[in-house]
């Protein structure tokens, strides 16, 4: 069925880093549209890779919602333009 909004649940966020290691642990409280928000400040020498943040309430038997999301080096762009005028 439809995904219903939950107001008022308060939950810990849990970020892993590619290696398994919990960096951050946050308690947040969901807002009347049911998100909430965490921040997490990555270093330069941060592990690359696949990191997972994992949502646990554990006074609730609900599903524990869980995604991954990237940590990449910033490479710039080489490229080469050259441009002929037509005659």
């Amino acid at each position: 069925g439809p995904s219903v909004p939950v107001p008022n649940r308060v939950v810990t966020l849990r970020v892993y880093d590619p290696n398994g290691k919990e960096v951050l642990a946050a308690k947040v409280t969901s807002n009347a549209f049911g998100t909430a928000t965490a921040s997490l400040p990555i270093a330069k020498n941060a592990t690359l890779g696949a990191w997972r943040i994992d949502v646990d309430d554990s006074s609730e038997s609900w599903q524990h919602p869980s995604l991954s999301f990237r940590v990449e080096e910033f490479k710039a762009p080489e490229a080469t333009v050259s441009v002929t005028p037509l005659k």
